[in-house]
């Protein structure tokens, strides 16, 4: 396996265990919080990270078992609305996230440099490679986890 296809399932692995050290200790006031006017709080970008984790899994596991898949996108500001993001506890969405990546993470540790050149069609974007759909699960994991910690700085939540 490469050694970028490497590095890039090792910090795909280690996401939860940086999640759980993010939000670690925070209390509801704190998970509320905001980086900017109508940007999502800590707990909203929690749940999404979870819900999109699913969604990704989703994919990553299509794109693996199947020929050229057909990939569907979803709405995350329908997905926001529709599972109260904002009045949930995050304990349940950081357990889904953690049992996802580590369910999932074993099967990517046992596939092939050549099994990451497997595609599937995406309803929104066309072709994308296994590859691709891991570099932007771990890309936008690490974008929001940036986001939450932006957001602990602005309002000194340590």
């Amino acid at each position: 396996m490469s050694s970028k296809t490497i590095s890039l399932i090792h910090r795909y692995e280690n996401g939860p265990g940086d999640l759980i050290a993010s939000v670690d200790g925070l209390s509801d006031r704190d998970l509320d919080r905001r980086l900017a006017p109508k940007k999502w709080t800590i707990r909203q970008q929690v749940h999404h990270l979870a819900d999109a984790e699913l969604n990704l899994v989703y994919r990553m596991k299509k794109i693996i078992a199947e020929e050229n898949p057909l990939l569907i996108a979803f709405d995350q500001n329908n997905w926001a609305d529709s599972f109260l993001y904002t009045k949930m506890s995050v304990e349940g969405s950081i357990a889904l996230f953690y049992t996802l990546r580590a369910s999932t993470t074993p099967i990517l540790k046992s596939l092939k440099d050549s099994d990451f050149s497997r595609t599937g069609i995406h309803n929104e974007s066309g072709k994308v490679t296994l590859f691709g759909v891991l570099e932007h699960t771990v890309e936008h994991f690490e974008h929001h986890l940036a986001a939450i910690e932006k957001t602990k700085r602005k309002h000194k939540i340590s």
